[in-house]
């Protein structure tokens, strides 16, 4: 397996399963737990180059990689496409901001720092400033990602602000698609390889 196409689809999945829990979160109120705290770790561990090892493992992104299979071949959930386009659109802007991607990065060390104190990416003040941060240096952005779902979860502030961090979670997680070589024209070009790909992290051990 090509080494690029295994990173590209991993961050693929990792930002497929960031967006499916947002989903799950607006239209029911919760996510899993577990879930959450894989997708929040490989937005606050540092990266040093190999997704797999930043996501702990093939088997932590296997719900996004069978979400990303299904959205590739017969789009299950349209919504999700929606918010996938969006965020690509965001993380090429962002791109182009040094001095935002450098403000975004310092307060990633922050939190981080934060989440040492606290013992875990999943505890609520680490949340709330991941989602401060979000909305400091990307909603300001457009296009905006409007979240949609039952009013009565989405105005649970717990709720919004970990919607926000999972935003945050899935442009980091495109930011390393990108940075593997992927493109928005190989989306389109190379979906059956991609397919391919998925399909073989599925079927590891």
């Amino acid at each position: 397996m090509n080494k690029a196409i295994r990173h590209q689809t991993l961050a693929l999945a990792a930002a497929f399963q960031a967006i499916s829990l947002i989903v799950d979160i607006a239209r029911r109120g919760r996510a899993d737990q577990a879930l959450v705290k894989v997708c929040l770790q490989g937005l606050l561990q540092p990266y040093e180059g190999d997704v797999e090892t930043l996501y702990g493992g093939t088997a932590a992104l296997r719900p996004g990689l069978i979400n990303l299979r299904a959205q590739l071949t017969h789009v299950r959930d349209p919504e999700q496409m929606r918010y996938a386009a969006v965020l690509l659109h965001l993380e090429n802007r962002l791109r182009r901001q040094p001095k935002r991607l450098q403000a975004i990065a310092q307060g990633l060390e922050k939190v981080r720092r934060q989440a040492s104190y606290f013992d875990g990416e999943t505890n609520g003040p680490v949340i709330a400033a991941l989602a401060h941060l979000y909305s400091e240096q990307v909603s300001t952005l457009r296009p905006r990602v409007l979240v949609t779902g039952e009013r009565a979860y989405l105005e649970q502030p717990q709720n919004a602000d970990l919607i926000r961090a999972l935003l945050l979670a899935a442009l980091r997680a495109l930011a390393f698609w990108r940075q593997h070589g992927g493109s928005r024209l190989g989306l389109l070009l190379r979906r059956s390889a991609l397919l391919g790909t998925v399909d073989g992290l599925l079927a590891e051990r």
